[in-house]
């Protein structure tokens, strides 16, 4: 299985799609992994040459101790790319992934075409920081079980956890089985956020993606859109926070029709 000693660990990538094209990079949200994005190949691997990468801590990419700072994650995709020979790459991120693409666009802009940013937030707020200092004690308690009826609730209608049981019952088993070292480490990132007020570093043109019943998120990112001047934002109704997963032709359209531009 193909590895890449990054950073002191071992981060677990797959590469496909189409030889010479476009690079194009995706990043896991929180608790998730690489497989995540498997609605997106179908369409987007005729294009592109894609790179799938589990985040620290995440998959079958190994775990480090302590908080994750967001320059760390960004690091590991900046890492991940000098070990592959990929000068520049466009990058899509959701949640989690998101915030590091983000953070690429501020302060690794040279190595970004394109980003796509979907479903996250940039700041974190106290009761965000509380949020996730709750969830921490869930799973110090119970495991990662403790999170996944939660998850699977607010991501998924009765009709589609009926309609692709076996998909999402992989996706209940992928929460299930990320490391707690590696999920608390990425909560230590989302606690301290400070990207809404830089939003305007970000240099590479960059396309915000938000479902339309993600909580607050899409007003959240209507303003981190508006901060940054030439950007674009989508919102693709009904969509939750894995946006990608409950409505992956409108998502597959979106970001095609931005890589495109």
């Amino acid at each position: 299985m193909p590895h890449a000693h990054v950073n002191g660990i071992k981060l677990y990538y797959e590469v496909e799609g189409k030889g010479g094209a476009p690079w194009l990079t995706f990043s896991n949200s929180l608790r998730l992994d690489h497989t995540m994005w498997a609605p997106q190949m179908w369409d987007l691997a005729r294009d592109f040459r894609i790179l799938r990468y589990d985040v620290r801590g995440h998959g079958q990419s190994e775990s480090s101790p302590g908080f994750y700072p967001l320059d760390l994650l960004a690091r590991d995709v900046v890492g991940l790319w000098d070990h592959l020979g990929i000068e520049k790459s466009h990058f899509c991120g959701l949640s989690l992934g998101g915030m590091t693409g983000m953070h690429l666009g501020m302060e690794y802009a040279d190595r970004c075409d394109r980003l796509v940013i979907c479903d996250c937030r940039g700041d974190s707020p106290p009761e965000i920081v509380a949020q996730w200092a709750k969830r921490r004690e869930a799973i110090a308690e119970r495991g990662m079980v403790a999170l996944v009826d939660e998850s699977m609730n607010a991501w998924f209608g009765p009709e589609q956890k009926a309609r692709d049981a076996d998909f999402l019952d992989a996706i209940a088993r992928t929460i299930v089985e990320t490391s707690i070292e590696g999920y608390i480490g990425c909560t230590g990132a989302l606690s301290e956020l400070n990207l809404t007020p830089r939003v305007a570093e970000m240099k590479p043109p960059t396309l915000f993606l938000v479902g339309s019943k993600d909580g607050p998120h899409p007003a959240l990112m209507k303003t981190m859109h508006e901060g940054l001047k030439g950007s674009q934002y989508v919102v693709i109704e009904g969509a939750t926070h894995v946006s990608n997963l409950t409505h992956p032709e409108e998502f597959n359209a979106a970001v095609r029709k931005f890589l495109a531009a």
